[in-house]
């Protein structure tokens, strides 16, 4: 499965990925609500072309506009917009999001350095 082979390679980047985001050790972001995180999981598909997340519409709505909400107060700190999830849900938020904001990082806590503080300003739930 490329997509996991994928999220592994990225796993071992752990020290690329965390200095290309973080800023003098720190990576401001917002983070992502264990409940959705859980809502996520549970809603992949996984077909024998890849896999989606299959969210009803009235949910998709209510991620993209929290989200936004949350991005602009990274935005408006002068932060990029970064989102930190867990390992198993990095893939899935990223296809989630990724046409709506397109510049939206998604990252993992496996992606970032133990010696990286994380500074979360705000979370996104549904």
């Amino acid at each position: 499965d490329q997509e996991i082979l994928t999220e592994y390679v990225r796993q071992g980047l752990v020290r690329q990925i965390s200095h290309q985001y973080a800023m003098n050790n720190t990576l401001t972001c917002i983070t992502v609500d264990p409940q959705l995180e859980n809502k996520i999981t549970a809603a992949v598909q996984r077909t024998e072309h890849g896999s989606y997340v299959a969210f009803e519409p009235i949910l998709m709505q209510k991620l993209i506009a929290n989200l936004n909400t949350e991005l602009a107060k990274l935005t408006n700190l002068g932060y990029q917009p970064i989102v930190l999830t867990s390992p198993a849900v990095r893939l899935y938020f990223r296809k989630l999001t990724e046409r709506i904001v397109s510049s939206l990082v998604v990252l993992s806590y496996a992606e970032v350095e133990a010696k990286i503080e994380v500074q979360a300003v705000g979370m996104v739930s549904i």
